[in-house]
């Protein structure tokens, strides 16, 4: 579910996986988009999770919509026993993540956050590294510049502190 900014870098690493990835479906409210990606996969497209969900079996799901839309796509694919990859932040409350929690408790579906760079090579070095040395502290940084979307704006739709948006990574 999307097909925006961030789904470019899931759609590379989707890529890179070769014939064990079928995407079988893509939603997105944004023609652009959805027609964009099914150009890439060859694969229907949907406007939005329901109707995608209703036409296609995936066996799971990639939540790559802006936080302010969170918590329907999730509860519905765990509702229908999807497997669900979200992108950070998963919600922009708390009350709507534990809604996303308890309906993903409630199924025997896996479920993952997606961190920059968790699953990255660099990452995994580092912690080889880390295992086999004893390590007081470890420190590193990426730099980035933010996309430039219109509903990047403010912190009610994007979970943002003091206009900067954060992450911490151990």
């Amino acid at each position: 579910m999307g097909a925006g900014n961030i789904s470019r870098v899931h759609f590379d690493s989707m890529d890179e996986l070769g014939d064990a990835v079928d995407v079988v479906g893509v939603a997105d409210p944004v023609e652009e988009a959805r027609l964009k990606a099914a150009d890439r996969f060859d694969c229907p497209t949907f406007q939005d999770s329901k109707h995608m969900f209703d036409n296609v079996e995936p066996e799971a799901v990639f939540v790559l919509i802006p936080p302010f839309a969170r918590g329907e796509t999730e509860i519905e694919a765990a509702k229908r026993g999807l497997h669900i990859f979200v992108e950070k932040p998963v919600a922009l409350n708390m009350e709507t993540a534990n809604e996303i929690s308890a309906a993903i408790d409630a199924t025997d579906v896996v479920s993952s956050v997606g961190y920059q760079l968790r699953y990255s090579n660099l990452t995994r070095q580092a912690e080889q590294f880390t295992s086999s040395a004893a390590t007081a502290m470890a420190s590193g940084f990426w730099a980035s510049v933010f996309p430039q979307l219109d509903w990047w704006g403010g912190s009610s739709e994007v979970g943002r502190t003091n206009g900067r948006a954060g992450n911490t990574r151990v």
